[in-house]
């Protein structure tokens, strides 16, 4: 299984190739965390 930093630092081509990976994660709090970047990453480029 890829660390979160691993995770941080792939490119994703769809939500979808994102929420695959999620799906491997065991560990909601590990998913959530995961979550809560990339959302916030998504909100810093799209919104200004």
């Amino acid at each position: 299984m890829k660390t979160s930093t691993q995770l941080l630092t792939k490119q994703f081509n769809s939500w979808i190739e994102l929420e695959r990976v999620l799906e491997t994660i065991e560990s909601n709090i590990e998913k959530g965390d995961l979550m809560e970047h990339f959302a916030k990453f998504y909100l810093d480029v799209t919104v200004k």
